[in-house]
């Protein structure tokens, strides 16, 4: 088998410093060649991402100036009036036009709260009977581990911390791999 020497072809890629860069360019082009890459020395002190400053009074007048720019950003910030809203004091006037779901269909109604346990057969139907009514969050209607999240907030809010501990794990099997889609 016959290989072409190395030097029959020239090289596509060269590497050569700054002074020969445009002739190499050139005659890499004009024979069809590749990319030609320029050796550029490194600077000897490289940029800083930390902004350090000039010494002597340069120096003294970018710190100036820099620390002038934030107080300026400070005061133009603090003009402006607050978007906080103190709830139980004030309360936020929303437009009649605005599409969101504001009020609670009986979802989390904490005196309406019935527990569900059926048998696994059963509990689907129960499911999707409370889901179509309205009176299910559709996280609890789509749980694949069929967990019943407002009875467990209903048991936590009353106190029953282990009923409501126990109300998970009858359900849920895999409390390895749904603790880390939600925290029911």
């Amino acid at each position: 088998m016959d290989l072409p020497e190395a030097s029959a072809r020239p090289p596509h890629d060269v590497l050569l410093d700054r002074a020969h860069a445009d002739r190499a360019g050139a005659a890499a082009r004009g024979r069809g060649g590749g990319a030609v890459a320029v050796e550029r020395p490194m600077p000897k002190t490289p940029a800083s991402v930390s902004n350090e400053f000039p010494a002597g009074f340069a120096g003294l007048l970018a710190k100036a100036r820099s620390l002038a720019t934030g107080l300026a950003i400070t005061a133009r910030v603090s003009r402006e009036k607050p978007v906080t809203v103190l709830y139980p004091a004030e309360k936020l006037k929303v437009s009649p036009r605005w599409r969101g779901a504001l009020r609670l269909r009986g979802a989390l109604g904490r005196d309406e709260v019935t527990l569900l346990s059926a048998i696994p057969g059963e509990h689907n139907a129960l499911i999707e009977n409370l889901h179509t009514t309205g009176r299910l969050p559709g996280c609890v209607g789509n749980c694949p581990a069929n967990v019943d999240a407002r009875g467990q907030s209903k048991l936590i809010a009353d106190g029953m911390t282990a009923e409501a501990y126990e109300l998970v794990r009858e359900r849920n099997i895999m409390p390895g791999v749904l603790g880390r889609i939600c925290h029911h």
